[in-house]
């Protein structure tokens, strides 16, 4: 995926993260959907927000495992923000992946 351009790279690895989702998402959904400059990663029925009640997002594992990820495999400058959970009310956790130059 690194010679890949960014956008292509992540497109590639969202489909392969997907195709695997249940080993970390379980019963829940995992989604995504392209925008400009990143990615929105959407996990519905999130394990780590199920049941939880918090004032701000729970779901750091994810954050830093998808981080971790796309800097590794997509772009080294990546960034990934939960920018809404599901423990703070919200229907699903969701996150913003940017690619920085």
């Amino acid at each position: 995926l690194k010679p890949l351009p960014a956008v292509l790279a992540a497109r590639v690895l969202v489909r392969a993260i997907r195709a695997h989702a249940w080993t970390f998402v379980g019963s829940g959904r995992f989604l995504f959907a392209a925008r400009r400059g990143g990615v929105r990663l959407i996990i519905e029925d999130s394990p780590l927000a199920r049941d939880e009640q918090a004032d701000a997002p729970v779901c750091d594992f994810y954050s830093a495992t998808f981080e971790r990820i796309f800097r590794e495999l997509v772009a080294p400058r990546t960034r990934v923000v939960e920018t809404r959970c599901a423990a703070t009310g919200a229907p699903s956790c969701e996150f913003e992946v940017s690619f920085r130059p």
